[in-house]
């Protein structure tokens, strides 16, 4: 099953957000999320959050609807998007989506980033989408389907990501060791519509230019 947390960051377009979900996608908003999924026509599986930034509203009417919400207060020792995670990883689903993530306060910015390491420590492939770039979290090898001369950049979250090999992209790696805190992966490029990624330990961060 699939995940799609709906976070408060810069929302894309009402058409994105739309095309990029699907209908048997388990649907997760987040305060404000909340606003944005309810913009597009998409009705949420769940609502989580301190409400601090929502329409109360829009919240009670899809509380009228039955829709599961999950209110928590605003003084805690976690974000509204590690609450989320938190949910994906209990609900089981094994890939998830992450819309609005990106944008507004660099520290939220960072902050979702950052969280997503949990999805990925529990076997979850996660992405966060926008119109603009892909940012996926790695802890093992994959395929990437995007168009010949699309830029790719290969960053380390870990302190380390060993013996790394890319395929069909412009600037080869060949079994090299990426180091946080070097730029060795930035601005790679597709050569073909098709590239390949493997290596052996760490977490990769993975961003696609679109």
């Amino acid at each position: 099953m699939r995940g799609v947390i709906f976070a408060g960051g810069k929302a894309p377009g009402i058409g994105y957000m739309r095309n990029l979900v699907k209908d048997d996608d388990y649907i997760i908003c987040l305060d404000s999320g909340l606003e944005y999924a309810n913009r597009a026509g998409i009705t949420p599986s769940v609502i989580l959050g301190d409400f601090d930034s929502v329409d109360e509203d829009t919240l009670e009417s899809y509380k009228l609807k039955g829709v599961p919400i999950n209110s928590f207060p605003a003084r805690k020792d976690f974000t509204d998007m590690e609450l989320g995670i938190g949910e994906a990883i209990r609900k089981g689903v094994n890939e998830l989506v992450i819309i609005a993530a990106l944008g507004g306060r660099i520290d939220h910015t960072l902050g979702n980033i950052d969280n997503m390491a949990q999805a990925v420590r529990s076997g979850i492939s996660t992405v966060i989408c926008d119109e603009k770039q892909h940012l996926y979290m790695l802890s093992s090898g994959r395929s990437f389907h995007y168009k010949k001369g699309t830029v790719i950049s290969l960053i380390p979250f870990t302190s380390k990501v060993e013996e790394v090999t890319t395929h069909r992209l412009s600037y080869p790696l060949n079994g090299e060791t990426l180091v946080k805190g070097y730029s060795r992966g930035i601005s790679n490029v597709f050569l073909e519509d098709m590239a390949l990624i493997e290596f052996k330990s760490g977490i990769l961060q993975v961003v696609v230019n679109i």
